[in-house]
């Protein structure tokens, strides 16, 4: 069991010593809580205060009404604390279908990537072959040239040779 911490307070206009788990502070919030409803009810109802259990009366039942608008509070918020929960839930599940994703694409944009290199090397080669294949066929035609000018100087030749040998 805790130690009691005996506390003074003053609670409208009197002073009262309590004994109490809480600590000073806490104690006093409550005094300033009571304070300002016994203020409330002052303000609402001078009159009606001369009888003390009257005036308790209303001031009890101030703070009761304000007990269970703080009840209804605190349910509400924990209703909306399941809801978003439950919404965290969703989207924690969303988040990470979209980083599994995310991955897939990261994954497929390399491989991309790498087909794009590879494309782009064979378009590199393809030209030199290209290059290659159009300096061939100038030099095959070159050398169709020369077989043919060859050939027309060995008709030639043959031509003279027959000649002579008439």
């Amino acid at each position: 069991m805790k130690e009691l911490n005996h506390i003074k307070v003053v609670i409208d206009g009197e002073v009262y010593e309590l004994a109490s788990e809480e600590n000073s502070d806490h104690v006093q919030m409550v005094a300033q809580y009571i304070n300002g409803k016994i203020d409330e009810i002052y303000k609402k109802k001078k009159s009606s205060f001369k009888n003390q259990k009257l005036r308790t009366l209303f001031i009890s039942l101030n703070i009761a009404d304000d007990l269970f608008k703080a009840r209804d509070e605190l349910s509400r918020l924990q209703e909306e604390y399941k809801e978003l929960t439950e919404s965290l839930g969703d989207y924690l599940q969303e988040n990470s279908n979209l980083q599994k994703e995310t991955e897939r694409l990261q994954k497929e944009r390399a491989t991309y990537a790498d087909l794009i290199e590879k494309t782009e090397k064979l378009t590199a080669e393809n030209k030199e072959l290209r290059n290659i294949n159009k300096e061939l066929s100038d030099e095959n035609n070159i050398i169709a040239k020369e077989i043919k000018n060859l050939q027309t100087e060995l008709a030639s030749i043959k031509q003279e040779l027959k000649d002579i040998a008439k």
